[in-house]
């Protein structure tokens, strides 16, 4: 009996004791944010950490300036934005002295790297010699409107928190943001590696302006005026006119005849065009001049029959 007992309490030791042993983190199952896709192990969110720290991709980020330090073959770039965030704002820039690196903005290669860029577009940082052109870092600015997103994809090392849709929490996928969908969205993100959160904050719009213009055929010919109709006081008008810029009065009629190409812009940056000619024609102001021209000659050939009977007379 009494080695019944023993071998009854040694085998509930063994149990038990593994039992206690158990972390917490090791039995939450109810975790439902973002985990490491190689490791499966959730993601930490300590706090900021100061100096410089490695990040993914094999360079620095300068924790006390919160800058992104990218490596060149003689240098660093510096940046306050990421290779591939997409921001708003303004983005501060700057490189090592004498470095040999070019910045290009929407492909156009810029004189000189400023200390910092605001206006929208798409930046480029590359760095090239007789052999190679390598790209080093890039990010986009857009407008705090903007048509030009349909999705957002985290850059290397980051993951999206949350995101909400006019204000409504949407499913969170973590490495990309679905914006096809217009509407005012807020998304949060986080680099993994400075333990630093993001926010973007952006209108998107993909509608373009809803223009008419009044009087062109259905061959966008006209034979009189056309009048541009729709636009808003956000709205950019752009109307060249035999391939040189035309100026039109605030009415957005045009009445000269002539090949036109009329281009609308909204503030989001969506685009109308329209291509069309207006032939000749006589306007009011056209027949008025004509019957000044008549009325002047026919007066002049009165005054000539006046004057050669006044000689006859003599």
């Amino acid at each position: 009996m009494k080695k019944l007992i023993k071998t009854f309490i040694f085998m509930l030791f063994i149990v038990l004791i593994p039992a206690k042993s158990l972390k917490a983190a090791d039995i939450d199952i109810g975790y439902t944010g973002p985990v490491d896709p190689i490791t499966g192990e959730p993601i930490s969110e300590n706090s900021e950490p100061s100096g410089i720290v490695s990040i993914t991709g094999g360079n620095l980020y300068d924790a006390d300036n919160k800058l992104f330090m990218y490596a060149c073959a003689d240098g660093y770039i510096y940046s306050s934005a990421a290779d591939g965030m997409i921001v708003t704002g303004q983005v501060d820039l700057d490189i090592t002295e004498g470095l040999n690196v070019f910045l290009y903005k929407d492909g156009e290669q810029m004189s000189a790297v400023p200390d910092y860029v605001y206006e929208p577009g798409t930046y480029l940082f590359a760095q090239s010699n007789d052999i190679s052109f390598s790209e080093i870092l890039s990010f986009t600015i857009v407008g705090k409107t903007t048509g030009e997103l349909n999705q957002y994809v985290m850059p290397d090392g980051f993951f999206v928190k949350s995101v909400y849709l006019n204000g409504n929490e949407q499913i969170n996928s973590y490495g990309s943001v679905d914006m096809n969908t217009e509407g005012y969205y807020e998304i949060t993100y986080r680099c993994d590696d400075n333990k630093t959160d993001y926010v973007l904050q952006v209108m998107v719009d993909h509608t373009a302006p809803d223009i008419t213009f009044k009087g062109l055929s259905d061959d966008n010919t006209a034979r009189g005026p056309v009048t541009i109709e729709g636009m808003s006081e956000t709205d950019t008008i752009s109307v060249i006119r035999y391939g040189e810029q035309f100026n039109i009065g605030t009415d957005r009629e045009i009445t000269s005849s002539g090949d036109y190409r009329v281009i609308i812009s909204d503030e989001a940056g969506n685009t109308v065009e329209r291509s069309f000619t207006i032939m000749f024609y006589l306007n009011y102001r056209s027949w008025v001049f004509i019957g000044l021209v008549i009325a002047v000659v026919v007066g002049i050939i009165i005054a000539l029959y006046v004057a050669r009977k006044r000689l006859r007379v003599r």
